[in-house]
């Protein structure tokens, strides 16, 4: 494995017990077109002879390229990735879960975006969303969707709203992320966003509109395999709004670090909250109109069969007539008849 040696990009790879998304994530890594990286594989106190033994498995040139570290537990997500980058400095890093992936290209050409755009502090690629299920070794796609369709660029006034940029989608260039600060090890979940915003707030952040990582994503899984977006919905919700207060009270000092930006997230949480009851509404809306729908649907069903009943009357009222006009003569011969027998 590597020694630490110099290298233009440092990779962080966080894992623990997921050997099957693990040997995925190794892989992506491998088939990268560009080489010029130390891959950190930061082991969250899980099985060390497994993590070692996948390692192995990579081709020789792939693993002098492999630093492995391992935390020894008692450490946040955030913590895992503050190993890594003690563990390596380079110009720039990416992070690259266990459970995520990119295509081969995505060093290739974001390493390129960032040396032809020295002012930039990262680069993000256009990303999808892919939903699988894992059962035992056997890892199945059910469904994928392209992440942001809407958007053409990485900005600090969409990005006040919600987080649209995954960490498997960017290169960040370290000495600016050295500058503000890496993700804070005090928030359980949120910490990339916090991240994404005080880069933004200093320095453009680029965007590829290529897909180039995939963000895997398993909505039923519990336990090791589970992500946090399904699994802690509540805390992710509680955390945001936590930061936003605290960029909002930083607002009042006079010295505060980014003046402005808390009132921006402010602002962005209301509006994503009026978006977040608009559809809402639409969906209620929608709801409704379905409902009415089948039941006018239904109405018209009922008036079609009472149309057709009204027609089997109509016919039989007829056939009716018909017979009596065709009687008429016989009930006029048996009339005169009995009128007779009377006189």
């Amino acid at each position: 494995m590597s020694e630490n040696k110099d290298s233009l990009v440092t990779i962080i790879l966080r894992t623990k017990d997921r050997p099957v998304l693990l040997k995925r994530a190794l892989r992506s890594v491998a088939m990268q077109t560009f080489n010029d990286y130390t891959l950190v594989v930061v082991n969250d106190n899980g099985d060390e002879s497994v993590v070692k033994s996948l390692i192995s498995e990579q081709p020789e040139a792939f693993q002098e390229r492999v630093l492995f570290i391992n935390t020894g537990g008692n450490t946040t997500r955030e913590g895992v990735l503050a190993f890594g980058l003690e563990a390596h400095h380079a110009p720039f890093f990416a992070i690259h879960d266990d459970d995520d992936t990119w295509e081969p290209e995505f060093l290739e050409k974001t390493t390129a975006f960032m040396r032809e755009h020295p002012d930039y502090a990262g680069v993000s690629t256009r990303t999808d969303v892919i939903f699988e299920e894992v059962n035992g070794e056997q890892i199945r796609e059910i469904d994928r969707k392209i992440l942001a369709t809407d958007k053409r660029s990485i900005s600090l006034l969409d990005s006040a709203i919600e987080n649209y940029c995954p960490t498997i989608s960017q290169l960040i260039r370290r000495d600016i992320a050295d500058q503000i600060g890496h993700w804070r090890t005090n928030f359980p979940v949120q910490a990339d966003w916090d991240f994404n915003i005080r880069v933004l707030a200093s320095k453009p952040i680029g965007f590829i509109d290529a897909l180039l990582a995939h963000w895997h994503q398993r909505e039923s899984a519990t336990g090791s395999m589970a992500n946090s977006v399904f699994s802690e919905q509540n805390e992710h919700r509680d955390i945001n709004r936590q930061i936003r207060e605290e960029y909002l009270r930083a607002d009042l000092n006079e010295n505060a670090k980014y003046p402005g930006l808390g009132l921006l997230l402010a602002e962005a949480y209301y509006h994503r909250e009026t978006m977040e009851n608009i559809t809402l509404l639409r969906e209620q809306i929608a709801s409704v109109q379905q409902s009415l729908y089948h039941e006018i649907k239904e109405t018209a069903r009922q008036v079609q069969l009472l149309h057709q009943q009204l027609d089997g009357l109509r016919n039989q009222i007829s056939q009716l007539a018909q017979i009596t006009e065709n009687n008429r003569p016989l009930y006029r011969r048996a009339l005169d008849r009995h009128r007779r027998m009377k006189g």
